[in-house]
């Protein structure tokens, strides 16, 4: 999922393009896995991702742990929530904190 300035979204819907980077305020890579456990490299996929585009705001959740993927990102990031669940709303409220300090700070720098 990305939020992008909203002249960035208009260009990516009528040409059918990637939004740049620089435009991204936040995105978060989301992994529903109930009956298999993440395997390192979707950790290893999230990261060569922020390599390649800008590192910051850059978020990845999940719902089922993995200890090979939390070592991974640990190293690299803190944005970051292998037990993100309805079941764990305490997770949900921090996540939704980090959230709106992104959003807190783009309105700043926009205004």
């Amino acid at each position: 999922m990305a939020v992008l300035h909203k002249s960035e979204a208009d260009v990516c819907r009528s040409k059918s393009a990637l939004p740049r980077a620089s435009k991204v305020v936040l995105s978060v890579e989301a992994k529903y896995y109930v009956a298999s456990t993440l395997g390192l490299g979707l950790g290893r996929a999230f990261l060569g991702l922020c390599n390649e585009i800008q590192r910051t705001n850059r978020f990845f959740i999940a719902t089922s742990p993995s200890k090979s993927i939390a070592k991974l990102l640990s190293k690299h990031t803190n944005l970051y929530d292998l037990e993100f669940t309805p079941l764990a709303p305490h997770n949900i409220d921090v996540m939704r904190g980090l959230f709106e300090k992104v959003f807190s700070s783009f309105v700043a720098q926009e205004a």
